[in-house]
């Protein structure tokens, strides 16, 4: 073992571009003393943009081990130096992912970060993130104005926003940058303003997509735990981080980008349906349309999006006549309720098609068709086009 990490040593801990190697133990002059001392170092390396993290330290020094391994570093082995006995770890700490494979190097610009203390440094920018927080008595500080959370909560946070607490926790952190939605979305595309000349194309949809959310106020993109958006969303990200960390096969960067994508989806559809949900009744109307069943049917589609819903399911799930049910919709959406949640899925599902390269049989079951020929046939009604076609005309929206 130690003849195998020596060569590695030497191979692979030479500071190649965007890797920090923190050896200063050897000259004795700077330890690591305290998990907070460890966070600012981490912080330092992130700012840098590495994507590995490497510490080398004595075998001996086991304060200095044991906080590591509570930090979350593996260890990759051991070999002898002039100075006795030493042990590498490793930390993947950038806001992206990179590849297991070494001779393959994909890195997707999204990550998962698990159980992270809210120093009053708080979270990186740089990266639009999710941030799921644990309610506790310690304010949270979002862009300058302090919350207290007495439930969980789900932070949607942009690129400059900021995030941080004295004593804080989060559940799990998202990291994601635009192009995972689209190629084409650098931080300046999403930025500008002059789009109109792209109406009518696939990349101006998912411009459409992400922009919703951008364009909403801080206080809109934070939800309690009584919110569907809560619950919606955990097990999505669950599943990105699943898939990012085991990365069980070559379709690892199109199946945690297919997610990210559903979950955008998602995102925008709530919000869009929370604003109906809001809406003024029109004073001009003798009867005032009742949007709110409508926004949370919506929303429990959206949720629900995976699996096979009938009108019948729906009615008995929010105790709605059939009739009175799509009347609702009709007045609210201008289609019945299972034409609407068919839109919803076909929506979801040209996104995929665009955006990944996984199965379009993969896809229709994502979006709820059990058959993919059923889903085929569908999607030519709506499209006029087979799935096939659209994900190979980039010209077709």
């Amino acid at each position: 073992m130690a003849d195998s990490f020596c060569g590695y040593f030497e191979k692979e801990w030479r500071l190649p571009k965007g890797v920090w190697q923190y050896t200063e133990w050897l000259d004795r002059t700077q330890t690591i003393q305290s998990e907070r001392e460890l966070y600012i170092m981490e912080e330092a390396a992130r700012q840098r943009g590495v994507q590995v993290f490497r510490i080398v330290v004595p075998e001996d020094d086991a304060a200095t081990v044991q906080l590591l391994e509570g930090a979350g570093f593996f260890r990759v082995g051991q070999t002898l130096s002039e100075k006795g006995s030493v042990v590498g770890y490793e930390k993947w700490i950038a806001l992206s992912t990179m590849s297991w494979d070494k001779d393959w190097g994909r890195i997707v610009d999204m990550r998962v970060e698990k159980n992270r203390p809210l120093y009053p440094e708080g979270i990186p920018c740089g990266s639009m993130r999710l941030v799921y927080l644990v309610p506790g008595s310690a304010p949270v500080t979002i862009n300058g104005k302090k919350y207290v959370f007495s439930k969980p909560t789900l932070a949607v946070l942009l690129e400059e926003e900021t995030l941080c607490s004295t004593q804080g926790m989060c559940s799990s952190i998202l990291y994601l940058k635009p192009n995972i939605i689209n190629d084409a979305f650098t931080d300046d595309f999403i930025a500008t303003e002059d789009i109109e000349h792209l109406r009518g194309t696939t990349l101006y949809q998912d411009y459409c997509m992400l922009k919703y959310i951008y364009d909403r106020p801080t206080e809109q993109r934070i939800f309690s735990a009584d919110s569907e958006v809560f619950f919606t969303l955990q097990p999505i990200i669950d599943k990105i981080d699943n898939v990012l960390t085991k990365q069980i096969d070559g379709l690892w960067p199109c199946r945690s980008r297919s997610y990210c994508i559903q979950l955008v989806f998602l995102l925008q559809s709530f919000m869009s349906e929370f604003e109906l949900e809001m809406q003024p009744a029109a004073a001009a109307k003798k009867e005032a349309t009742d949007t709110k069943p409508v926004a949370s049917i919506i929303q429990y589609m959206n949720k629900r999006i995976a699996d096979k819903l009938t009108l019948n399911d729906l009615a008995q799930e929010f105790g709605i006549n059939r009739n009175k049910l799509n009347r609702l919709f009709l007045q609210a959406t201008g289609e019945t309720a299972i034409s609407y949640l068919i839109g919803l899925r076909i929506r979801l599902s040209q996104h995929l098609l665009k955006n990944t390269e996984i199965p379009i049989s993969e896809i229709a079951e994502r979006v709820g068709f059990s058959d993919s020929g059923h889903f085929t046939k569908t999607f030519k009604s709506r499209v006029r086009c087979s799935p096939s076609d659209y994900r190979a005309n980039k010209s077709i929206v």
